[in-house]
């Protein structure tokens, strides 16, 4: 007789998050949201919803941000 273990395999879950991958979502939100999360003045954590990552960002990796979305246009 064959167990569970025989029946269900182990499923491993695999994240392909990145901070590069959360810098363009935070990109994608626009220059004058940066612009606000900059003058609130606080560096900010996103947690990447499918692993719970928790990727931080500096002031000065906001302006650096700032910098590329003005770039891009």
């Amino acid at each position: 007789s064959r167990g569970l273990g025989d029946v269900y395999k182990r499923q491993e879950f695999y994240c392909n998050c990145s901070k590069e991958r959360v810098a363009m979502a935070i990109m994608s939100v626009g220059k004058d949201e940066i612009d606000q999360m900059i003058e609130e003045g606080n560096p900010i954590e996103v947690k990447w919803h499918c692993c719970n990552t928790a990727y931080n960002f500096s002031i000065d990796d906001l302006k650096h941000l700032r910098e590329l979305c003005e770039k891009r246009r």
